[in-house]
């Protein structure tokens, strides 16, 4: 018994590992925009990235930098993220930032970060099933000695 609960708290754990650092973006993300630091940006520049993935055309990744200001101080050519939709010089766009340091641009959660959700929860629920099944196996072949 105490081995299946060994077991239970390191799959537990691998799952803790993946899920939280996106729940944490996701809650800091989440708290910015509910404390109104959701502001308008204007793109002053930006880069373009290829993308190749295999069996999949090349996309282009625009990587933004922008101004803007937060309580009447101006941050200059900030660098916003990475976006798969162009967005030209002068046009305004939506950020977010960091309450506690208005200098660093909060991105929404992405693709690659809900994958690491969905893989901690199966790895998650995996570990419960797997180890059940163990200790009812275990169990039975006790019963039966």
């Amino acid at each position: 018994m105490k081995k299946y609960f060994i077991n239970l708290l390191a799959w537990f754990l691998i799952a803790t590992i993946l899920v939280a650092p996106a729940f944490i973006k996701f809650c800091r993300y989440e708290t910015a925009v509910e404390n109104g630091y959701e502001i308008e940006a204007v793109v002053v520049d930006y880069k373009t990235r290829i993308e190749s993935v295999e069996y999949t055309d090349d996309s282009e990744v625009y990587i933004l930098y922008v101004d803007y200001e937060v309580d009447g101080k101006e941050y200059k050519n900030v660098k916003a993220g990475e976006f798969g939709k162009i967005h030209l010089r002068g046009e305004t766009i939506t950020i977010v930032v960091n309450p506690k340091n208005p200098g660093k641009i909060i991105q929404d959660s992405d693709m690659f970060t809900g994958v690491l959700c969905i893989v901690g929860m199966f790895i998650a629920v995996y570990g419960i099933v797997a180890e059940s099944k163990t200790m009812k196996k275990n169990k039975a072949t006790k019963e039966n000695d």
